[in-house]
């Protein structure tokens, strides 16, 4: 069972990597878009980095 912690930290990774079709099914699994991680990035901010 997936913990909101491992969701997170996967939703962070796929933007990251610019795999949208993984961000979405973490957004359909109620992963919040909004989530920071301990730098107080979001995945947008990710998904920027690397021009995703």
């Amino acid at each position: 069972m997936s913990t909101p912690g491992t969701l997170r930290v996967s939703l962070m990774w796929a933007a990251y990597q610019g795999h949208a079709l993984s961000v979405d099914l973490l957004l359909c699994l109620g992963t919040k878009p909004n989530t920071e991680d301990d730098a107080a990035l979001t995945p947008l901010h990710w998904a920027v980095v690397r021009a995703n």
